[in-house]
């Protein structure tokens, strides 16, 4: 969810095993031109769920009908959340 008084903020709540991780997100900065934050492909919006079940079209008009299963693209958005938390929180 975006911060609406923080234009450049947006915060990332997640079900991970047994227990609830919340992580503050600022978009692209000079630190992060620097090469010293950690970072992995995700929807600009982060409405990466959205997308994927069709509720959401980009700007491209690509939608649920791309010809990949409703199911592997859930299973690519968990792998990739899974992979960003486990980047921030344990420093992999």
């Amino acid at each position: 969810m975006r911060d609406p008084k923080a234009p450049g903020r947006a915060y990332l709540v997640t079900e991970t095993g047994d227990q609830f991780i919340g992580i503050a997100l600022r978009f692209a900065s000079a630190p992060g031109k620097q090469g010293n934050t950690v970072g992995r492909y995700l929807c600009a919006d982060l409405a990466c769920s959205l997308y994927a079940r069709g509720r959401k079209q980009t700007l491209l008009g690509d939608g649920p009908d791309d010809g990949v299963p409703f199911e592997e693209k859930i299973a690519r958005i968990r792998a990739n959340l899974d992979a960003f938390v486990a980047s921030v929180v344990l420093g992999a």
